[in-house]
């Protein structure tokens, strides 16, 4: 059984805890920076699917069936139970109808831009809970960019000129979609740059680009301070936030924000990837814990996005799409920090059960 990378693992159990950190503040005024920031870090989560990738180890077809049982499955299996809870719940409290039910598994499960290119006006004037599951974008976007990936792969990484034409390309392709107001869902639309990610950290891993161990000291310490520097000028100007997310398009084009969450998510990864091989060093309770979580993102992201829901309808806290700008109340404050912990202890007894569990079958298949 191969052996799993511990930096890369603790790397993406810190990137969780950031994302989830994010998820539980974004009502703040403050955390539009912050959210920049979070964008890299999702670079990073795309860097890291790439990073371990070989060529020829599976075939393109096992390829995507792998995406399929570690990403999809999962997400329809869990959305299926938070929102079968979800309407039982709306039912008994707000009296709502079969119809509104359904409205909602069509959403998560298709994405609203994606059905109403099938059904035009299926939504208009029906109340969605639109935050439901919300890393749903992200897991689209996680698969098709690994189509796009694993049909490019063999071939851009066979030389670093195939690969900076492939990168150059796929960058292109969502530039295009973005910048043209194609009526697809994010996740597709920005699935070509993710990918583009991906085809970078199989690079970096087949050719071992961040051995930190074979790095010299002074090459680690030019590469943390120009990623600082990029991550600095980043939020300073909110490139990605005000560019590739298309939300203030007089700024800057539709280009320099692809350029940007590039640059970006190589630096985040950097730092990321450096930090965590420094925590790998030391050991311990926290790396070990780290490296838990590392290893069951998905898990972790669906987990936090189920309990998200119920956040904000029993306290009634709006979603930062219906309020950008806005100050927390103390007691907000006080429910924001018990689901940040509550988020954490429920992925850390999920990911606990389903390491006993596969402990149990290991045992089983040895006797």
């Amino acid at each position: 059984m191969k052996q799993r990378d511990k930096t890369l693992d603790i790397a993406k159990g810190l990137g969780m805890l950031l994302v989830v950190s994010y998820h539980t503040i974004y009502c703040s005024p403050k955390t539009e920076m912050f959210f920049e920031y979070i964008c890299g870090v999702l670079g990073f989560f795309t860097f890291a699917a790439g990073y371990t990738y070989r060529p020829g180890r599976r075939t393109f077809g096992e390829s995507v069936m792998s995406r399929v049982k570690g990403v999809m499955i999962p997400y329809f299996k869990i959305s299926f139970v938070t929102i079968t809870l979800l309407c039982l719940y709306c039912h008994l409290t707000r009296g709502v109808d079969l119809r509104w039910c359904f409205d909602q598994y069509v959403f998560t499960y298709f994405r609203g831009e994606l059905t109403e290119m099938i059904w035009p006006g299926y939504y208009r004037g029906h109340d969605l809970v639109t935050n439901i599951v919300s890393p749903g974008w992200y897991l689209w976007m996680l698969f098709f960019s690994s189509i796009l990936f694993y049909a490019a792969a063999d071939f851009a990484l066979q030389s670093r000129g195939r690969l900076a034409a492939i990168v150059v390309a796929f960058c292109a392709v969502s530039y295009g979609l973005i910048d043209r107001g194609v009526a697809l869902p994010w996740g597709m639309q920005s699935a070509p740059v993710y990918a583009a990610m991906m085809l970078l950290g199989a690079h970096c891993g087949q050719r071992r680009l961040l051995d930190f161990d074979a790095m010299s000291g002074g090459k680690k310490l030019a590469l943390a301070a120009l990623s600082f520097a990029v991550i600095v000028i980043s939020l300073r100007y909110n490139l990605v936030v005000w560019t590739f997310l298309g939300q203030f398009r007089d700024r800057l084009t539709y280009a320099n924000g692809v350029i940007a969450y590039m640059l970006l998510g190589l630096a985040d990864t950097f730092l990321l990837m450096w930090l965590s091989h420094a925590i790998e060093k030391l050991g311990g309770a926290a790396a070990d814990r780290l490296v838990f979580f590392g290893a069951g993102t998905i898990v972790t992201l669906l987990i936090h996005a189920a309990i998200g829901f119920w956040w904000f309808e029993l306290f009634s806290l709006p979603c930062k799409f219906e309020k950008w700008v806005r100050d927390y109340t103390p007691t907000e404050f006080v429910i924001t920090v018990a689901i940040y912990i509550l988020t954490t202890a429920c992925c850390y007894g999920v990911l606990t059960l389903r390491e006993q569990r596969k402990n149990r079958r290991d045992k089983r298949e040895r006797m």
